[in-house]
């Protein structure tokens, strides 16, 4: 709706395969930070109660709008 492209979200997964594997090529040249992902994703799982999937989709769209909890 934004773009006015009804394929736009189709075209930008697709291009996504091969970003990655830019990235991967110049991991080197990345500075390696801690990584917390995981455990928000280990912590939302075992406070919540969910599965592993679950808690990757939460934290993945949990700051979108619409997607947030009610607090």
């Amino acid at each position: 709706m934004i773009t006015g492209d009804s394929n736009a979200f189709h075209k930008i997964c697709s291009v996504l395969p091969s970003i990655i594997e830019e990235v991967i090529k110049d991991k080197d040249a990345i500075i390696e930070k801690e990584n917390t992902v995981y455990e928000e994703i280990e912590k939302t799982q075992s406070e919540k109660n969910i599965s592993f999937e679950m808690a990757l989709y939460m934290l993945a769209f949990g700051d979108y709008i619409g997607f947030k909890e009610k607090e």
